[in-house]
C-alpha cells in the first residue's frame, strides 16, 4: 500500500438509548464534547450529530471530500506523521469524557454504538478493521472490515454488546497502526452484603462474587448519608471479611467492586447497610471440678485473639462478683484455688482482647460438701 497522509478520524460518543443505565462520566462533559466534534465533521454529519443522543445509531455515510488528483497531491505534500486518530477530540488517548456502563446482574446484556468519522486524503483505498480489546466485556455487533476509496469520508456507528464487566477498548485499525477508544463496564450490586455478629469484637460480612472486577474496597461511615472510609481492599475472589468493633454502637458498611487499569480506577455501585453490635460472652467456663478436699478448678475454653482472661467469683448466684484472678495470657484456660467446705461457689468470665473486654460468661457453680461427724 502506498503511503497513506492525512487521515483523520474522529471518534462522536453517542450513547444509546436503549438502557438508562449506559451513560458518560458526566453529562456536562458529553455536552462539551459535541460541539467541538460537529465542527470538525465533514458537512453531511452535522446534522445527525446535533440530534445527541438518539435511541437508534443514524446511518452510514459516504461521500467524496478531494478529486484523485487532489488526493495524490496531498499524498505527496504531507508527512506520515500527519496521519492522526482522535476519539471524542480529547488531547490525549484516553481523555475524560468517558464511555461508562453499568452492568446489572452477571446474565445482563445490552446493546449500544459510538459514532465515527474517517476521511481518506491518500491516493489509494485503505481498510479499516474494527474490534474489541476483550470479548469477555464487548462483542462488535456491526462491521469489523470497511474500505474506503481515495478522497472519500465514511461516517458510522460502531454497534457492540456488553456482556461483561471490565475495561475494553474500541480499536479501528488502519495498516499497522491501530486507534483504541476505551469502554469501562462497571459492576452493579444488586444485594446487600449479610452482616452477622461473630464474637463480642467482630462482624462478618459476606456478599455475592463479581466477575470482572479487579477487586473490592470495604467501606465505613459513622453515617448512612456520611463519608465512607475504605477499610480494608480485598482480592476480586474474596466474598466475605470478618471486621473488629466496639460494642454499642452503630457503623453502616458497604462493599464495593472496582476496576483498575493503568489510567484510573473505577467504583461499581453499592448499597450501605447498617449494624450495631450487642456486647456479649466471650470464652465460656466448660467445668468446675472438685480438686483434693478443698480445691476446685475451673476451666474454660481458649478464645481466638484473647489477650487473658479475668474470673470473678461470688458466695450467691445474684450477689455481686469480684474478681479472683486475672490470666495475662489467652493460653491459659484453667485456674485453681482453695475454697471452703460447704459453701457454694459461682463463677464468670470475662474475655480480655486488643480492644477491650467481653461481657460476662454464663454462670457455673460447685460446692465442696462438709463431711457428716
Amino acid at each position: 500500500m502506498k503511503k497513506l497522509t492525512a487521515i483523520l478520524l474522529t471518534a462522536v460518543l453517542l450513547v444509546s438509548a436503549i438502557q438508562p443505565v449506559c451513560a458518560a462520566q458526566t453529562a456536562n462533559q458529553i455536552e462539551a464534547a459535541i460541539p467541538q466534534a460537529v465542527d470538525n465533521l465533514p458537512s453531511a454529519s452535522k446534522q445527525d450529530s446535533q440530534n445527541l443522543p438518539s435511541s437508534e445509531p443514524p446511518k452510514e455515510e459516504i461521500g467524496r471530500i478531494v478529486s484523485p488528483d487532489q488526493a495524490k497531491k496531498a499524498s505527496t505534500t504531507e508527512s506520515e506523521k500527519d496521519v492522526k486518530v482522535e476519539f471524542n477530540l480529547g488531547k490525549e488517548e484516553y481523555d475524560d469524557t468517558l464511555l461508562i456502563c453499568r452492568l446489572g446482574k452477571p446474565a445482563d446484556s445490552y446493546n449500544s454504538w459510538v459514532y465515527f468519522t474517517c476521511s481518506n486524503l491518500s491516493d489509494s483505498q485503505i481498510t479499516l478493521s474494527i474490534s474489541s480489546s476483550n470479548t469477555n466485556v464487548l462483542k462488535i455487533t456491526s462491521d469489523t472490515k470497511k474500505t474506503l476509496k481515495a478522497g472519500y469520508y465514511i461516517g458510522e456507528s460502531i454497534k457492540f454488546t456488553v456482556i461483561g464487566v471490565g475495561p475494553a477498548d474500541i480499536t479501528v485499525s488502519i495498516g499497522t497502526k491501530s486507534y483504541k477508544y476505551r469502554l469501562y463496564v462497571l459492576p452493579y450490586i444488586a444485594e446487600l452484603p449479610t452482616i452477622r455478629q461473630t464474637d463480642f469484637h467482630h462482624i462478618t460480612l459476606k456478599w455475592k462474587a463479581l466477575s470482572g472486577i479487579s477487586g473490592f474496597y470495604v467501606q465505613r461511615s459513622k453515617q448512612y448519608d456520611g463519608e465512607y472510609e475504605t477499610i480494608k481492599t480485598l482480592a476480586p475472589d474474596k466474598t466475605s471479611i470478618t471486621l473488629p468493633v466496639e460494642p454499642n454502637k452503630e457503623y453502616f458498611y458497604r462493599v464495593v467492586g472496582y476496576i483498575k487499569d493503568e489510567f484510573r480506577t473505577l467504583t461499581g455501585e453499592s448499597y450501605q447497610l447498617g449494624f450495631t453490635a450487642k456486647k456479649m460472652a466471650g470464652s465460656t467456663i466448660t467445668s468446675v471440678k472438685k480438686s483434693g478436699s478443698s480445691n476446685l478448678v475451673i476451666n474454660w475454653k481458649a478464645f481466638k485473639g484473647a489477650t487473658g482472661y479475668k474470673l470473678y467469683r461470688s458466695t450467691q448466684e445474684n450477689g455481686t462478683y469480684e474478681c479472683v484472678y486475672t490470666a495475662n495470657s489467652g493460653a491459659i484456660t484453667s485456674y485453681k484455688q482453695k475454697v471452703s467446705k460447704g459453701v457454694p461457689y459461682y463463677y464468670k468470665l470475662v474475655t480480655l482482647d486488643a480492644m477491650g473486654k467481653s461481657d460476662f460468661s454464663p454462670m457455673m457453680s460447685q460446692i465442696i460438701p462438709k463431711k457428716i461427724k
